[in-house]
């Protein structure tokens, strides 16, 4: 079976000539890509709480290569390392003929990722996978088709965007159908837009959808580390008398799995893309709950 890198080095290759394509005026991609690196890391570094801080523009196919080399191998895999904490009660979820997974703020993939490998490893890879990516940005689509498309030896994979706007109050999005999902996926989107969230647009939101959702459904949260991020959440489950928690966990030093060998995309970007490495390593915190 590939490595999340194997997957991702694939994506990147299928991407960049694409992104070279719509460059004019003869520009190099490489040099895009770094300065979309750059970028990234100040976006992450520092000030995602701050509420006059514009929200990070991920509409640029360079932007989708230098996040997928940077976070989309990491993402995935502590997303599956944290499905797998709790692997009983997610094969019971997904134990049906065409599991539906609903990825809040899922455009890049990660999610997909994740679930698709704990599928496979705890013998459900012959499910037929629907997932629908709410997301504000529709772009995100050709990264993930070529992420699904190394999936090639499993049943067909479905990934449906639905655009999702979270500082924009309700109704947020203009379709709900999303909520019979089984499982709810909120990778690395929350910090990004809880800086949004004064008049409660991101509180709403959430009360929503999990007022919506069926019993049994799942919500896996995996994001930043830490009391400024955990704190928030924790304060919109808790208040709840209809989630049970499966699982809360701070790693204050999160790291890849030892299968994954950063090598693979690192041997042939790292120099290209300015020297930035690969995300190897995080504060994180890990967070499953069950709808009643």
């Amino acid at each position: 079976m590939a490595t999340n890198f194997e997957r991702v080095r694939s994506v990147i290759e299928a991407l960049l000539p694409a992104a070279q394509n719509n460059i004019q005026n003869g520009g190099d991609v490489d040099t895009f890509v770094q300065q979309r690196l750059a970028m990234l890391s100040s976006a992450y570094g520092g000030g995602m709480l701050n509420s006059d801080r514009p929200a990070i523009d991920y509409s640029k196919l360079t932007t989708h290569i230098a996040y997928a080399y940077r976070s989309l191998a990491a993402h995935g895999d502590w997303l599956h390392k944290m499905l797998c904490q709790q692997t009983s009660a997610v094969k019971r979820t997904l134990d049906v003929p065409s599991p539906h997974v609903a990825c809040i703020g899922g455009g890049p993939g990660s999610d997909i990722l994740g679930v698709i490998k704990f599928a496979r490893q705890w013998g459900l890879g012959d499910r037929t996978f629907r997932f629908t990516i709410l997301d504000h940005h529709p772009q995100w689509w050709r990264c993930r088709d070529e992420l699904v498309s190394t999936f090639d030896d499993q049943p067909p994979i479905t990934h449906t965007h639905q655009d999702l706007d979270l500082s924009a109050g309700s109704p947020w999005t203009d379709d709900w159908q999303f909520c019979s999902a089984d499982l709810f996926t909120l990778s690395f989107c929350l910090s990004e837009v809880w800086s949004f969230n004064a008049q409660g647009s991101v509180s709403g939101f959430l009360d929503q959808v999990i007022s919506g959702a069926k019993a049994g459904a799942l919500f896996c949260y995996l994001d930043n580390g830490g009391s400024n991020f955990s704190s928030r959440i924790d304060a919109e489950m808790c208040k709840r008398n209809d989630l049970v928690t499966l699982l809360d966990e701070e790693h204050g030093h999160m790291v890849m799995s030892y299968s994954e060998r950063a090598d693979v995309v690192k041997i042939p970007f790292q120099a290209r893309f300015g020297g930035q490495w690969p995300k190897l390593k995080g504060e994180v915190a890990t967070k499953i709950w069950k709808k009643k």
